[in-house]
């Protein structure tokens, strides 16, 4: 965009030889320029190293996106391992920087079926995160620890609201908090 720091982006892009080869909007896409983004594009590449999820990741997923992305924050924990690529952080910037081009040239090279494959999986990713979804795995979950040791759930267990909700955050630590989509 117009930020504080467009200046010094330009010379950056400037020293790297890389004016014409980066598009520079100026300032904040609409959501249909988003969406024609993601449609013509073959990955969405999330380096931040700040997002605690990034709604972009969703978004790409939705439209069957695959991800390459920096193994840290939400987008470690939310997009699915077979979804993407994963780039772990490196002890330098600049090592980091290798590893994220290393995944990209590696998904550049995959075969087109490789790349659809992970297309799938990336809308399947997307579509566990569905509110009808997210709810029926709460449900699965309350359930279980209601019944835990009882073969059963009723309210005659006696659990207090900070217990139960206690007993539902070890149940979910212990399996995973997200499953994965099969």
């Amino acid at each position: 965009g117009e930020g504080l720091a467009r200046e010094e982006m330009a010379a950056k892009l400037a020293e790297r030889n890389l004016v014409g080869r980066v598009r520079w909007s100026g300032s904040r896409a609409s959501w249909s320029e988003v969406r024609e983004a993601y449609s013509s594009h073959d990955a969405l590449l999330f380096t931040s190293l700040r997002d605690s999820f990034g709604s972009q990741n969703l978004e790409a997923m939705c439209a069957a996106l695959p991800i390459i992305y920096l193994n840290l924050g939400g987008a470690r924990d939310f997009i699915c391992p077979e979804a993407g690529i994963k780039v772990d952080i490196a002890d330098s910037a600049q090592e980091t920087a290798l590893r994220f081009a290393s995944a990209i040239d590696g998904f550049s090279s995959l075969s087109i079926e490789a790349r659809n494959q992970m297309s799938a999986a990336a809308l399947r990713c997307a579509q566990s995160f569905l509110w009808t979804e997210r709810a029926a795995l709460m449900y699965e979950r309350y359930k279980r620890v209601l019944s835990a040791g009882r073969g059963h759930a009723s309210a005659a267990d006696g659990l207090s609201a900070d217990e139960f909700t206690a007993q539902a955050v070890q149940s979910a630590s212990q399996e995973g908090a997200w499953p994965r989509p099969s």
